[in-house]
């Protein structure tokens, strides 16, 4: 497959947004000014929480959330294969169900999952069979 054979597979992908897509060798940069997660990062970075009365959600979905005026909001998780098989199970909920506790992604938002190398060896199983390998 050519590089630009690929280029459109992967606008298609993102047109289609039906799934996340697992892109290797990648940087956060060719996505347009993407909202970043640490695959490492800790798993309250993930969760609501509350501020006075009021259930608040994470800083990064505020971001996401105040870019209204864009075609494509980028919502990136950062080498997902710099974490355990296990620790990478806390991004099922999102990856899944495009939310974070009540706080629902809004339909524009594409996710993203960089890894320096896709091997099946370093990716939970659960992760795999949610994104679309491109």
């Amino acid at each position: 497959m050519t590089i630009e054979e690929r280029r459109e597979m992967f606008r298609a992908y993102i047109d289609a947004n039906v799934a996340p897509l697992l892109v290797e060798n990648a940087n956060e940069e060719i996505f347009h000014d993407p909202v970043i997660i640490p695959a490492n990062c800790d798993v309250s970075l993930l969760t609501g929480h509350y501020e006075n009365d009021k259930f608040e959600p994470p800083p990064w979905y505020k971001e996401l959330i105040a870019k209204k005026d864009v075609q494509y909001n980028y919502l990136v998780i950062s080498d997902i294969t710099s974490t355990s098989k296990d620790e990478q199970l806390k991004f099922v909920e999102l990856l899944k169900h495009r939310k974070i506790s009540d706080f629902e992604l809004p339909e524009n938002v594409v996710i993203i999952v960089l890894a320096s190398s896709v091997n099946r060896d370093l990716i939970a199983e659960e992760i795999y069979s949610l994104v679309a390998h491109i």
